[in-house]
């Protein structure tokens, strides 16, 4: 998910874009926010509900772009790519390039690698660089991971976000409590011990079950 051609302050080949409206990378970064949550909105009333990661990364003028990896039923694929699509492109929609790389859509392809070797790569080039040798534009990756994490750091973008799963807060939580501060509540049910002794046996899987 990228940004209108007004978010970029120069285009590929580094030369000043005449159609920039001197919006930071903040600002940027709250236009793709909105544009996700107008997503997402949509998805909630179509009963649609993904569940994924997204990793926020710089392009070459610093302006931020959205790389998600989501999962969904299958016959829902359809009319959620449309209303992903019709969302990122509502805005100065007829402009060129817009089609072609507004909303890039891949679909998960098991002949080259799996779904987590995907995002840790975008992980990677965005904490340490580590087992990424080249950025996207050639240069060592680790030195551009140090660069990226400055650029962040600078506009307050929170670059990863957990999309649909089970509550990390609740996961951190039940981990601190001992399975003896659980039998005092009142409210406790087998279902919560189990969820808690998923979380105390660092069971993600066994987590997100339950």
């Amino acid at each position: 998910l990228t940004c209108p051609s007004k978010y970029h302050a120069f285009l590929k080949a580094g030369y000043p874009n005449q159609k920039f409206s001197g919006a930071t990378p903040r600002d940027a970064q709250k236009y793709l926010c909105e544009v996700w949550a107008r997503v997402r909105a949509e998805w909630a009333r179509n009963d649609i509900f993904p569940y994924g990661f997204r990793v926020v990364e710089p392009h070459h003028d610093g302006t931020p772009h959205w790389h998600a990896m989501l999962f969904v039923e299958p016959e829902k694929k359809v009319l959620a790519l449309r209303i992903f699509r019709e969302h990122a492109l509502r805005e100065d929609r007829e402009e060129y390039g817009a089609q072609k790389y507004r909303a890039k859509i891949v679909q998960i392809d098991p002949k080259m690698g799996t779904a987590a070797g995907y995002i840790a790569k975008y992980i990677s080039k965005n904490i340490d660089g580590h087992g990424v040798e080249k950025d996207l534009y050639g240069k060592d990756a680790k030195s551009s991971a140090k660069r990226v994490e400055a650029w962040a750091s600078t506009w307050g973008i929170r670059q990863f976000q957990q999309i649909g799963g089970a509550s990390v807060t609740v996961w951190r939580e039940l981990r601190r409590l001992a399975s003896d501060d659980l039998e005092n509540l009142e409210f406790t049910c087998e279902q919560i011990q189990g969820v808690r002794a998923a979380a105390d046996e660092a069971d993600w899987a066994a987590f997100t079950v339950l």
